[in-house]
């Protein structure tokens, strides 16, 4: 198991992660690195907050999100994202953006080993900010009973005056250690790369950091982690809280 983990997966993951972040994830991040997995009765209302301190004299900054997700069958599911932020100074929260999410299981329903899917977004923003699509490709590993890896491949179009050339690309990926008693500790990945018109990791942001969640009575779900910045590009500290609701 040690010598697949440091032989194959490990670099899967670490060169997926290369890949792709988000536009936008280097602050205030509320996203999560996504599995390719479609439970058949997934009905889920998610809160979703994340807070970046002030440095050097700058404001706090907060963003909230919530999710609504529903699979229609064993392969397909559909989420709702709302976000909202305040970035400090005298404009305070402003509403970002919604987005509509169509996830696809495509291994095999027998599959144990390695699972695959796609996600595909479609975003409408707010003000000034760009419309976009994205095309994401996720993939999930099982090291043993309790140890799993994820890395996500993303990749963005934005439309608008404000857009950025070429096609974003980003990168996430995870190390899952299911715990006893429902819980589980995370460790994440976040990496930006630009676009293809502007390719590289110099000035992008860059993110690792732990997560633990756990479940509550009656179908509830919470989340908490934080997120540390591992260069100038990335707030130092990003410290994130969720809950849930199955249905």
């Amino acid at each position: 198991m040690l010598v697949f983990l440091s032989r194959v997966v490990v670099p899967l993951a670490l060169g997926l992660c290369s890949l792709t972040l988000a536009p936008g994830a280097s602050a205030q991040n509320t996203a999560g690195v996504f599995g390719p997995k479609v439970n058949p009765d997934t009905r889920l209302v998610e809160y979703r907050t994340a807070f970046v301190p002030g440095e050097d004299g700058g404001d706090d900054r907060y963003a909230h999100r919530l999710n609504g997700a529903l699979s229609l069958d064993t392969r397909r599911m559909v989420r709702l994202v709302v976000q909202g932020s305040d970035r400090g100074g005298p404009d305070g929260f402003d509403f970002d953006y919604v987005q509509a999410e169509l996830f696809w299981e495509v291994s095999d329903e027998a599959a144990s080993q390695w699972q695959t899917g796609f996600r595909f977004d479609a975003r409408l923003a707010n003000g000034d900010r760009p419309e976009q699509i994205g095309v994401n490709w996720t993939n999930q590993f099982r090291l043993s009973d309790r140890l799993s890896a994820r890395a996500i491949a993303l990749s963005t179009a934005q439309f608008g005056d404000n857009a950025a050339d070429g096609v974003l690309l980003a990168g996430r990926a995870s190390l899952n250690y299911r715990l006893d008693n429902g819980y589980s500790l995370i460790l994440e990945s976040f990496n930006a790369l630009g676009s293809t018109d502007d390719f590289g990791p110099d000035d992008r942001s860059q993110q690792v950091g732990p997560r633990l969640t756990g479940t509550l009575d009656s179908g509830w779900t919470w989340s908490l982690g934080a997120l540390f910045g591992l260069n100038d590009s990335t707030p130092d500290n990003d410290l994130r809280l969720w809950f849930g609701r199955h249905f």
